[in-house]
């Protein structure tokens, strides 16, 4: 993790140095892979996507043997890196995010994502944010490629069943190859990017559920408490406006342990609500009327209005006034 912090702050303090250059939205994906190659000598691929710029960096070898980045793939990512940041902040283009999609030509089912929201880091830039809200801010993963998965699926029912071979290309093509729903299923595949334009509020929710992950992991006594399968964030829309979703999968790593004890399920929902308080509440988002958090082994949930996410930032609502509301756990 430290490689991420790295290169976050790298991004803010050297590609915003020297705000010269300005990349022309006519033709921003060129201008972006010319930059890389001429700069770094890095050959990548990009496409705009409405108010979103994906990136993609194929290279040698990414991981080392002990799965680690390795280092030269650390210093490539860091470089497209501050080059998708010096673009996007010196366009004329109307962009939101930059999301750069690095693989290893050998091993592309494997990938590395880092999604960026523009705004943050001339905010990081001129002080606005810290360093460690920054990178707080971006949403780093690997993972397995989605689409990879899928297309495998696809193959293995036409093998396993003896379906004609000459179909195979037609089902994935009509039916498995469209874009993403969402963040989660973001990769590049066989030449092609699988990334949507990313929308504010779906990005806030992946970060929501980002930030709980990182927490659970990186927080020693939780780690060892806890093993967090999963988190979840979604935004939708209804009819009476828009509410945010965190689902988890976070249970206790004490096999003796009851299931769904109340003061286990507590202290997740503790650390849910207090990030997706801080983040919301940073962003000033206020386009949802709730937060609905749920954890899908004891099926306890929590509605967390946006007045009690601004009470509780402003510290004129405690926490355990918050908790008092979560359902479906006896006597909690």
């Amino acid at each position: 993790m430290n490689f991420v912090r790295l290169i976050l702050v790298c991004a803010i303090t050297l590609s915003l140095a020297g705000c010269g250059p300005s990349f022309p939205k006519a033709n921003l994906a060129g201008e972006i892979v010319s930059l890389c190659k001429k700069e770094y000598n890095i050959d990548i691929k990009t496409e705009v996507i409405g108010r979103t710029l994906a990136v993609y960096v194929p290279m040698p070898t990414l991981f080392d043997i002990t799965f680690a980045i390795d280092e030269k793939a650390q210093e490539m990512i860091q470089n497209v890196l501050l080059a998708a940041s010096r673009v996007s902040l010196s366009t004329d283009a109307d962009l939101l995010f930059y999301c750069v999609i690095a693989q290893d030509v050998r091993l592309p089912e494997i990938q590395v994502i880092i999604i960026k929201y523009i705004d943050d880091v001339k905010r990081a830039f001129y002080t606005d944010i810290s360093r460690d809200e920054y990178f707080k801010r971006t949403i780093f993963d690997i993972n397995i490629n989605p689409q990879s998965k899928k297309e495998q699926t696809i193959k293995e029912i036409f093998k396993k069943y003896d379906l004609d071979p000459q179909w195979e290309e037609q089902v994935l093509d009509e039916f498995f190859r469209t874009s993403p729903l969402d963040l989660k299923d973001f990769g590049y595949w066989q030449n092609r990017f699988y990334v949507k334009d990313i929308t504010k509020p779906e990005f806030f929710a992946e970060q929501i559920a980002y930030r709980v992950k990182m927490r659970m992991r990186e927080d020693k006594k939780l780690s060892e408490k806890f093993i967090t399968k999963k988190v979840d964030g979604s935004y939708e829309k209804t009819g009476a406006g828009a509410d945010f979703y965190i689902k988890f999968d976070i249970p206790t790593s004490d096999l003796l342990s009851a299931v769904g004890q109340v003061s286990d399920i507590r202290e997740v929902f503790r650390i849910i609500v207090d990030e997706a308080a801080d983040c919301l509440y940073g962003y000033k988002f206020e386009d949802f009327n709730t937060v609905k958090i749920f954890d899908v082994n004891s099926n306890a949930h929590l509605l967390l209005t946006k007045e009690n996410i601004y009470l509780y930032q402003r510290n004129r609502l405690k926490m355990d006034a918050i908790l008092k509301g979560i359902q479906g756990i006896g006597g909690a």
